[in-house]
């Protein structure tokens, strides 16, 4: 009996080919699923950035009130979400991050869970922590920093 070559050899390549085809659609799932349930972006930094911004504009239009607790209102913030994801520290005569940082420094502090020592971690395990951004100001011959902390992670859920 002759075997017909040409047909096997047909055979082996589709075998190949479908194969190829399985791997590409399955890394193709793979690929597509861990970016749709992966970590996601992380704008904290961002944020925080954004937010000191604002803080440093409306302490030079505005001022600061240190007694009357109505910062947020004066400069137009939502008190419940700093509390729960922001923190404001404006340091009084300080311009680098360390002396903000340290607790002896008079201060007005708003919001947060007071968590800024945090804020001068640095290395991988820094990642979970909240991102920071800290800039000084002069005002009236007085120089200010402004440390700003941002936890707030905005992807909470799908859909």
């Amino acid at each position: 009996m002759k075997k017909n070559r040409r047909g096997e050899i047909g055979v082996q390549m589709m075998f190949s080919i479908n194969l190829l085809l399985m791997i590409v659609i399955g890394g193709g799932i793979v690929f597509g699923a861990s970016l749709f349930f992966g970590r996601g972006p992380d704008f904290r930094q961002a944020e925080a950035d954004i937010l000191n911004y604002k803080v440093r504009e409306c302490v030079l239009e505005k001022g600061i009130d240190f007694e009357g607790g109505k910062f947020h209102e004066v400069c137009g913030f939502n008190k419940k979400v700093l509390e729960e994801n922001n923190g404001i520290k404006i340091c009084i005569g300080s311009d680098n991050m360390e002396e903000c940082i340290e607790d002896g420094k008079p201060a007005f502090v708003l919001g947060g869970l007071g968590d800024f020592e945090s804020c001068g971690f640095t290395g991988k395990k820094a990642e979970s922590f909240a991102k920071c951004s800290f800039e000084s100001l002069e005002k009236e011959g007085k120089v200010y920093g402004v440390l700003i902390f941002d936890n707030q992670n905005i992807r909470k859920g799908v859909g």
